[in-house]
């Protein structure tokens, strides 16, 4: 299992928070956490990130089978990039494993 997190305004003190928040979800649910892939600055609206590209890589070794998120906005806000991005982690033979889909 992965986690992947996006910061629009990069808050490391959020992002240490968010990092704590997947590391606890991973464990109370029985997931191995291999890696953690975080991408900061960028718009949300740009599908190709640095940090999703290399989350994707990662998605398509053996043994790895899914991606966990604090909420689908980590992603994108916009659906339609939304569902294109969840689509290609689809693709890789993993799943989406959203924390929370109420809030960020």
């Amino acid at each position: 299992m992965c986690g992947y997190l996006f910061a629009q305004n990069p808050d490391e003190i959020e992002i240490a928070a968010w990092r704590v928040e997947v590391v606890q979800f991973c464990r109370e649910n029985g997931f191995r956490l291999r890696s953690m892939f975080i991408d900061r600055g960028s718009t949300g609206d740009e599908v190709r990130r640095p940090g999703l590209s290399g989350l994707l890589d990662v998605l398509r070794l053996p043994d790895t089978h899914g991606v966990v998120v604090p909420h689908p906005e980590h992603l994108s806000a916009d659906e339609e990039k939304l569902d294109s991005l969840c689509e290609a982690i689809r693709r890789t033979g993993s799943k989406v494993i959203y924390m929370n889909r109420d809030g960020g």
